[in-house]
């Protein structure tokens, strides 16, 4: 318990008593108190001596013994389980109100004895159930974290791409809508748009692009393609035709489509005939220049 100053007087925080921290200029109760006639108390379920809980509150809840006696008729009632007791509503037969923990904000924690708050993700917990404020976390390694195929997105657990879900808005990451699968419905990358670590990325233009990331380009150009100094290119021993990166195949070599065949600069003139890259018609092949 400590007295603080005025709520009008600046101060510094050297000048707040035990308890308090500065905040704006004036001297505050700490997270974890509150002010009453102008001192700084433990909250409920809060860790405190005698001092500390001479305001509303006038018992240091012994953690180390289980409370039986939770009958009550109003709410104030069930504040020896904390701030997030309540109490409930009258059950047959008897009509009979007992003290529970508000569902939307709490779990019981049989150790402690009390209502303990949800905690929200990156706060530290014991059980996963502390995390069930929010959708789809769970408590791993003390921590709440989003559980397995979810990723922390602002303060929510949203679906991972190829996540489930069943409505567009369950889908949270940018440019994801919720589509019918092999698997059924999952997160997936709206058209135009290819999934990489978890980010749907716009599908580059085409061959020099402007891109990203190389899933930009192979989207449209083929796996023969990569993202090199943010545009889009065909990889070492592969080169562009008909849209797409082929190998390099040249004259007289086998091939099967005529966009494998290459020749330098004058690639247009070649095509795939009898199983063989060749000189088109229209360019014959001169044994003089090795060229069509």
């Amino acid at each position: 318990m400590s007295r603080r100053p005025s709520m009008f007087q600046i101060v510094l925080h050297e000048d707040c008593a035990e308890l308090q921290e500065c905040s704006s200029g004036v001297c505050v109760c700490r997270t974890g108190y509150y002010m009453y006639n102008q001192m700084c108390y433990a909250e409920l379920g809060s860790p405190s001596t005698p001092e500390q809980c001479d305001g509303l509150l006038s018992v240091v809840i012994d953690v180390s013994r289980s409370l039986t006696v939770d009958s009550c008729v109003i709410d104030e009632a069930c504040h020896t389980f904390g701030v997030a007791a309540r109490c409930g509503q009258p059950q047959d037969p008897w009509q009979m109100r007992n003290c529970e923990c508000i569902p939307e904000d709490s779990v019981w924690d049989a150790e402690r004895n009390l209502c303990r708050l949800f905690a929200e993700l990156g706060e530290s917990c014991q059980l996963s159930q502390e995390c069930t404020g929010t959708d789809n976390a769970v408590c791993t390694n003390g921590t709440c974290s989003c559980s397995e195929g979810y990723q922390q997105i602002g303060d929510t657990c949203a679906p991972v791409i190829g996540g489930a879900c069943l409505v567009n808005k369950d889908c949270a990451i940018a440019n994801t809508v919720c589509k019918n699968g092999t698997t059924g419905r999952t997160c997936q990358c709206e058209d135009e748009f290819v999934a990489y670590e978890d980010i749907c990325w716009e599908v580059a233009n085409g061959f020099e692009a402007n891109c990203t990331v190389s899933a930009q380009c192979t989207e449209r150009l083929g796996k023969s393609s990569a993202c090199v100094s943010s545009q889009c290119v065909c990889t070492h021993g592969n080169h562009h035709r008909d849209g797409s990166c082929w190998p390099v195949t040249e004259l007289f070599s086998p091939c099967s489509r005529t966009s494998q065949c290459y020749l330098a600069d004058l690639t247009d003139r070649t095509v795939c005939r009898n199983g063989l890259c060749q000189c088109d018609f229209d360019y014959p092949f001169s044994e003089e220049l090795g060229t069509c």
